[in-house]
């Protein structure tokens, strides 16, 4: 504080007596450097001090002028008029819009501007020797395309949005995909040739697929470009819906959107693909549907893929490919968006035509999912969504079956404690609750009857 006086000087018979050692002497340099740096703060406190107010501390004819201000009291600081605020703004935006087309924050100038160092970055990392920092720096592009975008969502993305029941997401890559979906071959080479000397890296697929499943499908794209590339986006595509499975989020739901819809499902498009790739894709979207999609659409999605791939049974097929999701989901949330989907097929006229290998087997996978050990160690929500599809696909059995849920609960005696815990709570707040109710309906009964008195 500037009103505080230190004593910069100890050590005062050492110096007197000459004896000046190195410890004097840099006990000395530090005191010299408190002291300046004392005064230089001392002579701030005195600059931000507002001339106005004189204290004891501060002289008044220290060549300080004071503020002209009408009348004997200090000046007030008066408000700021709503109609002036609105004028400096008026007169200020055209500069700020200037100045934001200058800098690159215009959308399109935007786009093209990241654009750019997307392909700087690419190239910079094609250019690397040691294969860590190759590594290291696609992986900070991947991270900086999944980022999120603050300023860029108008109506109309937060309108679309809310019809594909995502959140309000949007990423770089739905930046860019677009944009480079409008662009010639020609335009993209340098891109590509980056692309191909980096593909032995784990996160160029993926980084492909998000930049370029667009492009690829365009019309824009020659047949043999397409079939050289298209299984690059049928594989690059399953790390992202894994990737959004283990954190619970939707953050790649276009991306699936669009190869289900705009390639998988649509006749012209698939069919200009190779067999394989073809079947990759339906795979893909076989697996990702109940995760991205709402349960109602299933119908749909089982009518159309016939026609995608001829002699297949639809409904089978997604039965074994979501079995196999199960078996190596391990998180909650994914696993109860999966169940409940599931729980749409008992309304499918199909249903009952589907082998029964078929439904055992998901009937075992499930059932695997309500013990409350291993291997699995499902949490109580999820063996309690278990339970309720396992009734709805399978109602003949229903009480036998919890019969045996609840009997094999004995040969986990490590389990009995929170078990029984968690029913004695559940029950004593149901019995608080009626208590509750009780005590309300005898408040109210008393009412009633003093004012009848």
């Amino acid at each position: 504080d500037a009103g505080v006086s230190i004593d910069l000087v100890p050590y005062h018979d050492e110096i007197r007596s000459g004896r000046t050692n190195g410890r004097t002497r840099r006990h000395r340099t530090r005191t010299a450097s408190v002291r300046i740096a004392a005064d230089r703060r001392i002579g701030r406190l005195h600059q931000n001090r507002d001339p106005t107010q004189v204290g004891r501390d501060m002289n008044p004819n220290d060549g300080l002028e004071q503020m002209p201000c009408e009348g004997t009291g200090p000046q007030q600081d008066q408000p700021p008029d709503p109609i002036e605020r609105q004028q400096a703004v008026e007169r200020t935006q055209p500069a700020q819009e200037e100045r934001r087309a200058e800098t690159g924050l215009d959308a399109v100038l935007r786009t093209e501007w990241i654009a750019k160092h997307v392909t700087k970055v690419l190239r910079r990392a094609a250019a690397m020797t040691r294969t860590e920092s190759r590594k290291e720096l696609c992986a900070d592009l991947f991270s900086d395309l999944v980022g999120e975008v603050q300023d860029a969502e108008t109506d109309e993305d937060q309108q679309n949005q809310k019809e594909n029941g995502r959140k309000k997401i949007l990423c770089f890559y739905e930046m860019l995909a677009p944009y480079y979906e409008t662009l010639d071959t020609t335009n993209v080479d340098e891109l590509l040739q980056s692309f191909h000397k980096l593909w032995t890296s784990p996160h160029i697929p993926s980084i492909f697929t998000l930049l370029l499943h667009r492009w690829l499908f365009s019309d824009r794209v020659d047949q043999s470009q397409l079939l050289k590339y298209a299984n690059v986006v049928a594989n690059g595509a399953k790390p992202l819906r894994r990737w959004d499975v283990r954190r619970g989020e939707t953050r790649f739901k276009p991306v699936f959107l669009y190869l289900a819809y705009e390639v998988t499902l649509s006749p012209k498009k698939v069919q200009a693909i190779t067999e394989d790739v073809r079947n990759v894709l339906v795979l893909y979207v076989v697996q990702s549907f109940l995760f991205y999609e709402t349960p109602q659409r299933l119908p749909d999605l089982l009518e159309r893929l016939p026609s995608v791939i001829k002699g297949i049974n639809a409904l089978e097929l997604f039965m074994q490919e979501n079995c196999r999701e199960l078996e190596q989901i391990s998180v909650e949330s994914a696993l109860l968006r999966y169940l409940e989907g599931l729980e749409t097929m008992a309304t499918l006229p199909q249903w009952n035509r589907v082998a029964k290998v078929s439904k055992a087997r998901l009937q075992s996978t499930i059932h695997s999912l309500t013990s409350p050990g291993g291997p699995r160690y499902p949490p109580r929500s999820v063996r309690h969504a278990a339970i309720h599809t396992l009734d709805v696909l399978y109602p003949q059995g229903r009480h036998a079956r919890r019969m045996v849920i609840y009997l094999s609960r004995l040969m986990h005696p490590l389990f009995w404690p929170k078990s029984v815990g968690h029913h004695v709570g559940h029950w004593l707040g149901i019995v608080w609750l009626w208590a509750m109710l009780q005590q309300a309906c005898t408040k109210a009964k008393e009412r009633l009857r003093l004012r009848r008195d």
